[in-house]
């Protein structure tokens, strides 16, 4: 046997031996009966339980949902779809494409009004930074300190060491120096992080009012008013008060505890991402939206074409020449940008094939398709395919015999037609309406081949589960001699950035990023500056009490009234030693017996304050006299 023999019967033997599946791609015979072998495969539940609401482009497709057999479902629920909103009238339209026309000039008012506003910030700021002069001292919390005679520890940890030296003198018994220490540490820590403002002439209550740690103001509340009690009021401090102090001074010092009011709120927060997230789970059907492509796909490889994915955007299409898939192309869901179009329409030129659907408005303009308005009934519109079982040569054979053209009924949602004017070569027509108008048409594009239809219905899953129109657009596919498709998304239009900022100039955020530059150094500067180091408040500030007193005692020597200073003291011991010591008693000698002085002496000190006149001449001996008073009233009263 010759090895021409041989060939031969092993090519005879794989065609016999060969299964089913291994027919030649894009038989339109067996379209039909495919496509309802998916639908019975029970993926598709667009007829028996559509997506609800319908999206725009299903209640467009309505009108097929009749012409599908055993689609009961679909019809009810594009019954159900609520119309379209109605149109505007005219002079709704005329207003608001007046608004549209003002809104630039709005817009760049309110953007100088910003800068304005900016710059005035900005302004504010530097004068602010050049009238506060006023630092914060070193160790404000030194004047806290000294009032329970403690020395301020060196260590600048401040509170830290504070809490130290009050643990030190609370285990020591020195209950009093640990309740200051303690008051001192708290004020000290809300100092550090800005809660307060140490200051001689402010009192424990306006700490505990201007605390901007609210949590916290009723631990130092309770600490303060302890300190109060010992402090101005007379109680001595016990281990239970120190105990106490310790505790709130700990709380404080440590910082603010989470308020259950804010942890509660973010527990919510993340509860309710959570059931978000496990919301987004999708549809329990594979390929319930009548208007997917889901089908077209499915229903290629059944036909044993090869699906391929394009990687990337239409503008990165290899040129190869005619190698490579044919892209299915939906104008209407696939918007193009100029990039974009700009390659693909060279891509085609090359040799590409392009299987391109949709308004003709939307294609390509150097492709010179125009829609065409047609006079038609509402509803489902016929479209008769005509197509041959294999292109036609490009060969001037005399002896070369056109296949037999076979005529095919496919059924669209709307009767919508377009013109295809010719540079060059005229498209072959491949499907017209009733009227006559041209549906679709394939046509020779330099060296590639476009195949245009009006509308991109038979794409559709409902379409192609009408009767006949899986046929008629396998019939048209298969025209192009092609048996690897790739489908465009919607993404795939855009064509990518080079460069993550040629990306944000590409979504126009360009006027965006220039108004950041500008103004991110201005908010640095108009309130970066004030945060780099902690200035006082513009506020009033006031002397402290020693320094009343001080100024009251300088005015006294300065207008010589110290007869009258005597005379207002003694009145004021006489009124307070009444008030406490028993009736019948004399003042002197009940102030003798509590300081545990001579009574003599004490009497004759207080019969001459007493014996002191606003108005008499002065003789030399009030102010000794006002002290020795002070001093026994003071000894007489503490015992």
């Amino acid at each position: 046997m010759s090895l021409r023999a041989v060939v031969v019967l092993a090519v005879l033997l794989s065609a016999i031996l060969s299964p089913a599946t291994a027919r030649a791609a894009l038989d339109p015979r067996s379209a039909d009966a495919d496509t309802r072998a998916l639908m019975q495969s029970g993926d598709y539940a667009f007829c028996t339980k559509p997506d609800k609401p319908l999206s725009r482009r299903a209640k467009e497709l309505c009108p097929l949902a009749g012409e599908i057999p055993g689609c009961s479902a679909l019809v009810v629920a594009c019954d159900e779809a609520t119309p379209p909103p109605p149109k505007l009238s005219a002079f709704w339209q005329r207003m608001f494409a007046a608004l549209a026309h003002a809104a630039p000039a709005v817009a760049w008012t309110a953007l100088g009004v910003l800068v304005a506003v900016v710059l005035y910030l900005v302004f504010r700021a530097i004068r602010n930074a050049r009238e506060d002069e006023v630092k914060i001292r070193a160790a404000p919390w030194e004047d806290v300190v000294r009032v329970a005679d403690v020395t301020p520890p060196e260590d600048p940890a401040g509170a830290a060491a504070l809490m130290r030296r009050a643990a030190e003198a609370q285990a020591g018994g020195d209950y009093r120096t640990a309740l200051m220490t303690y008051l001192a540490a708290s004020l000290r820590a809300l100092h550090d992080r800005g809660a307060i403002r140490l200051s001689r002439d402010r009192t424990n209550g306006e700490y505990v009012r201007s605390c901007e740690e609210r949590a916290l103001r009723p631990k130092l509340k309770d600490l303060v008013r302890e300190v109060d009690f010992v402090q101005f009021g007379g109680k001595n401090a016990t281990p239970d008060t120190a105990a106490l102090a310790a505790s709130r001074a700990d709380a404080i010092v440590r910082g603010e505890p989470m308020d259950l009011p804010r942890a509660a709120l973010g527990a919510m927060t993340l509860l309710a991402l959570a059931l978000a997230l496990a919301g987004c789970q999708g549809h329990v059907g594979k390929h319930d939206d009548p208007a997917g492509r889901d089908l077209l796909v499915e229903l290629l490889e059944k036909q044993g074409a090869r699906i391929s994915s394009l990687p990337g955007s239409l503008a990165n299409l290899p040129m190869k020449g005619a190698e490579g898939p044919a892209i299915v192309l939906d104008a209407e869901r696939v918007p193009l940008e100029d990039e974009t179009r700009e390659h693909l329409v060279q891509w085609v030129k090359q040799g590409g094939t392009l299987v391109i659907a949709g308004d003709p408005a939307l294609w390509p303009s150097e492709l010179w398709a125009k829609p065409l308005q047609v006079d038609c009934e509402s509803g489902a519109a016929k479209v008769k395919v005509e197509t041959r079982d294999a292109p036609p040569s490009k060969d001037d054979d005399e002896s070369f015999v056109a296949p037999i053209p076979h005529s095919r009924t496919a059924t669209v949602a709307h009767g919508v037609a377009m013109t295809w004017p010719n540079e060059d070569r005229a498209p072959r027509a491949i499907a017209h309406l009733a009227n006559g108008e041209l549906y679709g048409a394939l046509r020779v594009f330099g060296d590639g081949r476009v195949l245009g239809l009006a509308s991109a219905d038979l794409f559709s899953n409902v379409a192609l589960a009408v009767p006949g129109n899986a046929a008629a657009l396998v019939a048209m596919l298969a025209a192009l001699d092609k048996n690897e498709f790739a489908v465009a998304r919607a993404e795939q239009g855009i064509a990518p950035p080079s460069n993550p900022l040629g990306g944000l100039l590409h979504i126009g955020l360009g006027p965006a990023l220039v108004h950041a530059a500008l103004f991110i150094p201005l908010l640095f500067l108009a309130f970066g500056v004030r945060q780099a180091a902690p200035r006082t408040p513009a506020a009033a500030h006031r002397r402290a009490f020693a320094e009343h007193v001080q100024a009251v005692g300088a005015l006294y020597t300065r207008r010589r009234a110290a007869t009258h200073a005597l005379a207002v003291y003694a009145k004021h011991v006489d009124d307070r030693v009444r008030a406490v010591m028993p009736r019948g008693h004399d003042p002197a000698q009940f102030l003798a017996g509590r300081a545990r002085v001579d009574r003599a002496a004490a009497s004759r000190v207080y019969a001459r304050a007493m014996a002191t006149a606003t108005g008499d001449p002065a003789r030399g001996d009030e102010l000794d006299v006002l002290q020795r008073l002070s001093a026994l009233y003071a000894k007489a009263m503490s015992g």
